[in-house]
């Protein structure tokens, strides 16, 4: 049986979780890699991210992967996934990467 403060706690947790990014570096296969300047409104108002820097990469159409080895696509490494309602996949933030030839 929980406990007052458990269930606080994973309240808490749940609410937390869904409005922060996930912070770690993050292996994706991506169909696009860009600015965050270049689609800043989407970040913000659907994704709730803010950035001090807007040059910033994101990465977006994105699968989690080991490696990427589809042509025209960017195999990159991210520092946090953004908490978007994406249905095409994670968007990583503050990547970095090369497109697959």
């Amino acid at each position: 049986m929980f406990t007052f403060t458990s269930k606080v706690a994973f309240t808490c947790l749940a609410v937390a979780s869904a409005s922060v990014m996930v912070a770690a570096q993050t292996q994706l296969c991506c169909q696009i890699l860009q600015p965050f300047s270049d689609n800043a409104s989407v970040w913000e108002d659907q994704c709730n991210a803010q950035v001090t820097d807007q040059s910033v990469l994101v990465g977006s159409r994105c699968e989690l992967t080991s490696s990427c080895t589809i042509e025209g696509f960017w195999d990159v490494t991210c520092a946090s996934i953004m908490g978007c309602p994406s249905q095409a996949g994670p968007v990583g933030l503050d990547c970095t990467g090369t497109q697959v030839e």
